[in-house]
């Protein structure tokens, strides 16, 4: 799993918060990265998170305009992607101006969290949780409980 990012956590506690969640993925997952660009026009970051892309990968972008999904059918997804042989997962999260319509175009779904504006910053916090709750899901643990 890859996780692009268009900016970086500056406070203290997103980052900790962040780390806490990558530690227990990286206990999950085969391998758990996160990719950091810095802000620019949404066409600037779009064409950067494009070159990122790995040619075989399922991409799931953060967008408002997204689909939302529970939390056990992004697990669902998350499986199907690996046994469908697409092995390799890729989260997007674009900068304040949201992603470009080329990333947008690219990606394979986009997921809304919702009709609310959330920072960010805060966005990754709940995504590595999401994506930590949606593997232990997969396990059938009670960390879903």
């Amino acid at each position: 799993m890859t996780l692009l990012v268009v900016g970086t956590l500056r406070e203290t506690f997103w980052r900790e918060a962040a780390a806490e969640y990558v530690k227990r993925l990286g206990g999950l997952t085969s391998r758990f990265e996160i990719i950091e660009f810095s802000e620019d026009d949404p066409a600037r970051e779009g064409a950067r998170i494009l070159e990122k892309l790995p040619a075989r990968a399922l991409i799931l972008a953060c967008d408002g305009r997204g689909k939302q999904l529970s939390s056990e059918a992004l697990s669902g997804k998350i499986e199907r992607s690996c046994t469908d042989g697409e092995g390799h997962l890729v989260f997007l999260i674009g900068g304040s101006d949201g992603l470009s319509d080329a990333v947008r175009e690219r990606a394979d779904l986009l997921l809304s969290f919702g009709p609310m504006t959330f920072p960010h910053q805060l966005l990754r916090v709940m995504l590595l949780e999401q994506l930590y709750r949606a593997l232990q899901i997969s396990r059938g643990s009670a960390y879903h409980k």
